[in-house]
């Protein structure tokens, strides 16, 4: 079966063949390599169903620069756990990102070194499998890299994944760094809510593919659902530290109070690392 990425290199072989033998006239040349050009970056992909990648902000921007690039909304997310115990069904025409590399995918993203050890283990190359890895700051900044190789992509991309790498491979030059309010920061945050139902957060987490997709991270945290949501982590983050304050203390001997102790022995629920 010819696929859509194999037609799109014939038709251009073609078109380059066209003009050496002379045979295409200017006018026609210019009208279809803007055809091509918008089947490159706009088309409903012929190959590509499904983008399954991890739920975390590293994989939302994967996704958003995948669906851009193939004209994806189908989006699913899950974690390494997820990919390990095949709870989740993949195919050849799927596309995952930051996560595990599963049995077979169309294409798969990612740059943790752990899941290049695993393929090790699985005598899998890593250089064969369709998509890219590499250990980049980011599965963002692997997928931005290589798509840039390929065709255009729009220039909000280029700080929505800076900020990705910054976050995701935790890159502060400080304290007072990691504690600057950032745009990226801002959704990162907004991810971590603890307060919802599953199927809310997952709905959400398919709409910040598409805002991320779209527009501008800037123009993204103008959200009024964004903004509330961060201002509910924001309190969120306030009632876990009153907790670690109420629930610290230091040992005699520490003098130079190196080593906080935490006791949750009186909470119900054990606290979760």
């Amino acid at each position: 079966m010819l696929t859509f990425s194999s037609f799109l290199k014939k038709l251009k072989i073609s078109i380059d063949f066209l003009i050496k033998k002379d045979k295409l006239s200017n006018y026609a040349f210019i009208q279809l390599n803007e055809h091509l050009f918008y089947q490159m970056t706009h088309r409903k992909n012929m190959e590509f169903e499904t983008i399954i990648t991890h739920n975390d902000l590293d994989g939302i921007v994967s996704a958003a620069i995948c669906s851009y690039v193939f004209g994806i909304d189908r989006i699913k997310f899950a974690g390494p756990n997820d990919i390990a115990n095949a709870d989740i069904t993949i195919t050849s025409n799927d596309i995952v990102c930051d996560l595990p590399y599963p049995l077979e995918c169309g294409l798969w993203f990612d740059h943790h070194e752990g899941n290049l050890e695993e393929l090790r283990y699985r005598n899998i190359d890593a250089n064969e499998i369709p998509g890219k890895f590499d250990l980049k700051p980011s599965c963002a900044r692997v997928v931005y890299d290589y798509f840039r190789e390929q065709q255009p992509l729009p220039e909000y991309f280029e700080e929505l994944v800076r900020e990705t790498d910054i976050i995701d491979s935790f890159e502060y030059v400080s304290l007072d760094d990691w504690q600057k309010e950032t745009p990226a920061k801002i959704i990162d945050s907004t991810i971590r809510l603890q307060t919802e139902q599953y199927k809310q957060k997952m709905n959400y987490l398919k709409k910040l593919v598409f805002l991320l997709r779209d527009n501008p991270i800037q123009q993204v945290i103008q959200s009024d659902e964004i903004q509330e949501r961060y201002q509910y982590y924001l309190q969120e983050e306030q009632n876990i530290l009153q907790i670690l304050r109420q629930n610290s203390s230091f040992l005699k001997q520490d003098e130079n109070q190196e080593m906080i102790i935490l006791d949750f022995s009186g909470f119900s629920r054990p606290p979760r690392i």
